[in-house]
């Protein structure tokens, strides 16, 4: 249990340092002091970077499921052109 909660601390402590590396510093908002309206920043940025992320990964597999269903529909209909028998002349 314990395991777990660890692995999720450090996946939201990454995504929030992944999200924000364009700031040098942990004064996001660029304010000259380090308080709580950074920290709200921060999730936003980093809440914001997960939504688009997740965005272009669902249109990524959408994509690749109608390119799938096409290769198949195309090989199904190969397979059953070839395998009705021949008319007799």
């Amino acid at each position: 249990m314990e395991l777990v909660i660890a692995l999720i601390v450090v996946v939201a402590v990454g995504a929030l340092i992944y999200f924000n590396r364009s700031s040098r510093s942990l004064d996001i908002n660029q304010d000259g002091k380090v308080d709580v309206a950074d920290a709200a920043k921060a999730v936003e940025n980093a809440t914001q970077g997960v939504k688009e992320t997740v965005k272009k990964a669902a249109v990524r597999a959408k994509t690749a499921t109608r390119a799938a269903s096409k290769k198949t529909a195309a090989k199904k209909t190969a397979t059953k052109a070839a395998a009705k028998p021949r008319a007799k002349k």
